[in-house]
């Protein structure tokens, strides 16, 4: 009977590392059925006798169908609300930019008109100033006079 337990144990281990075939889980459904079960394999009885009672047992009712959802439906709702959302985004983004050139047009026309109004006066500024040197010239010689 030593030898038979060392048989079932190594059947046992195969099993529980999913290596056995059906004839040797044949083998261990019948060890572990009978009433001579090695004392410190016990515990694998409940779990064979459970295998063995449950296998005649049979469920009759008809279960009722699940209907599947298909995924893909909603799939593509959600790529085409992507799709929108990203168009206007994009369109939002361009026309913000649109706006931001506009306003850095009118700026710089803006700035240019000031500093060609500011050459302006700078040239005035030059004219009175030669003005002002040839008055003080005029005058500086009446006086010395």
């Amino acid at each position: 009977m030593h030898t038979n337990t060392k048989h079932i144990e190594k059947l046992l281990e195969k099993y529980l590392d999913g290596q056995s075939t059906l004839e040797e889980e044949a083998q261990l459904k019948n060890y572990f059925t009978n009433d001579s079960v090695a004392p410190h394999l016990n515990e694998y009885k409940a779990m064979f006798s459970y295998f063995a009672t449950n296998k005649k047992v049979s469920y009759e009712k008809e279960l009722p169908a699940v209907p599947q959802t298909k995924p893909i439906h909603w799939l593509r709702y959600a790529a085409g609300l992507a799709l929108l959302m990203s168009f206007v985004g994009m369109f939002r983004y361009y026309q913000q930019k649109r706006a931001t050139l506009k306003a850095y047009e009118e700026t710089r026309f803006a700035l240019a008109m000031i500093a060609e109004q500011m050459q302006k006066g700078n040239e005035a500024i030059l004219q009175l100033n030669a003005f002002e040197e040839t008055t003080n010239k005029v005058f500086k010689q009446k006086i010395e006079n």
